[in-house]
C-alpha cells in the first residue's frame, strides 16, 4: 500500500511539473542564444561593453599597452587617480601575459612576476 501511495505521488508531482511547463505562456517567447544574450546585457549597461576584434590583443589607438575597451572599464570604475593608475598597470601586465612566449620559461616567469607586482 504504502509503495502504491508513492508511486501515485511521484505520477502527480511529473503531471504537475508538465502542467506547469506547458502553461509558460503563449510559445512566442524567443530564446536567445549565449551571445545575444550577453549583447542584450551589455545594451542594458549591466555588463560592460566589450570590443568583439577578432585579435587577441583588441584595439589600442593610444598604444598604452591596454586594450582602448579595457581602459574605458578601468576609467569609468575607478574615481581615484591612484587606483586608476593601479588597475591600469595591472591591466598592462595581464595583457602582456597573453602574447607571452608560453615555451619559454624565463619569459612566463617573468610575466607572472609582472602580474603580482601590478
Amino acid at each position: 500500500m504504502n509503495m502504491n501511495m508513492n508511486m501515485n505521488n511521484i505520477s502527480l508531482q511529473c503531471a504537475s511539473a508538465l502542467f506547469l511547463l506547458s502553461c509558460t505562456g503563449s510559445g512566442a517567447e524567443q530564446v536567445l542564444t549565449a551571445q545575444e544574450q550577453i549583447l542584450a546585457i551589455e545594451k542594458s549597461g549591466q555588463l560592460p561593453k566589450l570590443d568583439r576584434d577578432p585579435t587577441l590583443l583588441g584595439i589600442d589607438v593610444n598604444q598604452n599597452g591596454v586594450r582602448d575597451d579595457i581602459e574605458e572599464i578601468i576609467n569609468r570604475r575607478f574615481e581615484s587617480s591612484e587606483k586608476r593608475a593601479a588597475a591600469m598597470q595591472l591591466a598592462i601586465a595581464l595583457q602582456k601575459s597573453l602574447v607571452v612566449d608560453s615555451m619559454s620559461r624565463i619569459a612566463a616567469k617573468a610575466a607572472g612576476n609582472e602580474i603580482h607586482r601590478g
